[in-house]
């Protein structure tokens, strides 16, 4: 059992450091994408994504420290001192408390935006994450000094994921359901619209965060001790759930105007060059400028005598000249 507790840790710990790699990618592309723009909501994401990183390149650094210690220096009891409270524990967990209310936040702000800044819509999800941000600091103040497996902090530990996990699921159903009904509004009228491959990419952050969530309060209510090694693993998800959201949106988007300038269709237009005479007659004169314009069709046509047609108007020019009645 003790070997394999420190498989587990190290398999983990390794899981993690790959996470964390793609994170770096995620990031810097993400940061591409966003700096630079004027907009508040992307500086905003911008700004939350950057501590995101931040506090999960730190806690990755406190791992690696954390395996150092214990495979170099605790080499022959390696199991207990995994089992132990080490004074790295503390700095971990509240770095995944404030990790996980951050991701909840961008879930629940993204939310808020969705729905035409309505936060009567969102006061669900804001409960939820203040119990969350409430459960998880009582669980962080007394980490240091009790096993977190026992009495009424394993209690509120348990909470805490099981907040974790309501939250995300609340604020992904809230969103895909936005999503899904802008979708039906305009599929007949936008052939490429991009609202179901932003439904997608949030469905799968949403559920990504969630079941690892739900997998750490399985962890936690059997007492496995590996549960505190997938506290590093989870954050990093926590870390790249909005990044994928913000590249895969990017990504889906630039695809989508590609397509639809493939799929566009140039507007042909012949244009057929034809020869107009302008005759200047006095404003004052409607009547006479259309007799003019008519003798002068007339005499182009290469008649020399005059017509009934031309007759006729030139009579009633001649009748609306001097104010008689032409009949």
């Amino acid at each position: 059992m003790a070997h394999i507790l420190s498989r587990f840790y190290f398999l983990l710990s390794a899981l993690s450091g790959l996470l964390m790699g793609m994170n770096c990618v995620l990031y810097l592309f993400c940061a591409y994408v966003l700096w630079g723009q004027k907009c508040p909501a992307r500086r905003f994401v911008l700004v939350a994504s950057t501590v995101q990183f931040s506090l999960s390149s730190a806690q990755a650094v406190l791992y690696v420290t954390y395996l150092i210690s214990a495979f170099g220096d605790h080499a022959q009891d390696t199991e207990s001192y995994f089992q132990q409270i080490s004074e790295l524990s503390l700095p971990c967990y509240i770095i995944y408390v404030i990790n996980f209310a951050i991701e909840g936040l961008l879930l629940i702000w993204r939310t808020y935006i969705l729905y035409n800044h309505n936060l009567l819509i969102c006061i669900p999800s804001i409960i939820l994450l203040a119990l969350q941000i409430g459960f998880g600091s009582v669980t962080a103040k007394g980490f240091a000094t009790e096993v977190v497996f026992t009495g009424s902090l394993h209690a509120f530990n348990l909470v805490t994921w099981a907040l974790i996990a309501a939250v995300n699921a609340t604020a992904t159903v809230l969103m895909c359901m936005r999503l899904w009904v802008a979708h039906k509004r305009t599929h007949i009228i936008l052939q490429h619209s991009s609202y179901k491959s932003t439904m997608i990419v949030v469905v799968e952050c949403g559920v990504l965060v969630t079941v690892f969530a739900v997998a750490m309060l399985i962890l936690y209510a059997v007492a496995n001790p590996g549960a505190l090694a997938g506290l590093g693993f989870t954050t990093q998800v926590a870390t790249m759930a909005p990044l994928l959201i913000v590249a895969r949106h990017e990504i889906v988007s630039r695809r989508n105007d590609r397509d639809l300038l493939a799929s566009q269709v140039p507007l042909r237009v012949n244009i057929e060059r034809t020869e107009h005479t302008r005759v200047d007659v006095p404003a004052s004169s409607p009547t006479l400028s259309t007799s003019k314009s008519i003798k002068r069709r007339l005499s182009l046509s290469g008649s020399s005598s005059p017509t009934v047609v031309e007759r006729v108007f030139s009579k009633w020019s001649g009748s609306t000249q001097t104010g008689t009645n032409p009949v």
